[in-house]
């Protein structure tokens, strides 16, 4: 049996005691640590107290709208510059003026940039070269005189040897000779209607025959226009119309569609049997050859 068993009240008593000396040593060493713990806090800021002191002084001056912060402050100024900055309220905006007259004045417009959109890309088509038109086809008109409206005293002929087999003459002392056309078409004319399928600049050829130097001479007019006095050849054969004095040939400056041709008698005995109307102006053209069916 231990002791404490022996003697319980005792042992009982000794515990009791023993554990409240513990508890109290342990107070009494967290008491002296946190003297330590005060007596070092007052020391350090008893060494840095004076910077921390400018520190907070330049800031607060700063912060108070003061450039130049005030000298080191004592104990007691420390506290009342902490009591001011805690209980500073700052000034109200002044509220807005009304100008002159009572208007309100219309609030500043804000610049909003809205982003335009991606521009859609233009497509530019480059021209080509002007083509070059293609040449007209060459354009032959043949017209048989005796097909035309004839007016006496010019008549037609039958001849084997003529185109379509009839030519048209103002027989000799039927006609008179230096017709001229302003005197009317008295000395007998044929009126010839055709078209061509294309405007361009055209001659006029005719199957004829003057017989003699006072038979050989015809007027002809295109569309209403001037009248060209056409000499022709002494001997059967193709001629250009052409205008004494002037145009060898005459070219004629037709547009599409329908004109009008007039062949008048100048001097009896002269003879026309068919007429070819062509755009081709070239020195090598012949007109086809002619025949009696």
């Amino acid at each position: 049996m231990s002791l404490c068993e022996r003697g319980y009240v005792m042992c009982t008593r000794w515990q009791r005691d023993g554990g409240e000396a513990t508890k109290g040593q342990a107070l009494a060493e967290y008491a002296l640590i946190l003297s330590l713990l005060v007596v070092s806090l007052v020391a350090v800021l008893a060494a840095v107290g004076p910077t921390i002191s400018n520190i907070f002084t330049a800031t607060v001056y700063e912060l108070l709208g003061q450039v130049t912060p005030r000298p080191t402050l004592s104990n007691t100024e420390f506290v009342d510059t902490l009591t001011a900055v805690a209980t500073h309220t700052p000034p109200s905006p002044p509220p807005p003026t009304t100008p002159a007259g009572g208007a309100t004045p219309s609030p500043t417009p804000s610049i909003t940039l809205t982003p335009s959109d991606t521009p859609t890309p233009t497509l530019t088509f480059t021209p080509s070269d002007t083509p070059t038109p293609s040449p007209i086809p060459p354009v032959v008109v043949r017209l048989e005189v005796e097909s035309g409206l004839i007016q006496s005293p010019l008549t037609t002929v039958n001849d084997s040897g003529a185109s379509a087999c009839y030519y048209a003459i103002c027989p000799n002392s039927s006609c008179g000779n230096d017709w001229d056309p302003t005197d009317g078409l008295s000395q007998g004319y044929v009126i010839l209607n055709f078209s061509v399928p294309a405007e361009d600049d055209y001659v006029i050829w005719g199957g004829v025959y003057g017989p003699s130097n006072e038979d050989d001479s015809f007027w002809v007019q295109v569309d209403g226009g001037s009248w060209a006095l056409w000499d022709i050849a002494h001997s059967p054969t193709w001629d250009r119309v052409s205008n004494r004095g002037g145009d060898d040939p005459v070219v004629y400056h037709l547009s599409t569609g329908s004109h009008t041709l007039v062949i008048g008698v100048r001097e009896d005995g002269s003879m026309i049997d068919v007429v070819d109307i062509t755009n081709d102006l070239s020195a090598g053209y012949s007109p086809a050859s002619v025949h009696c069916p």
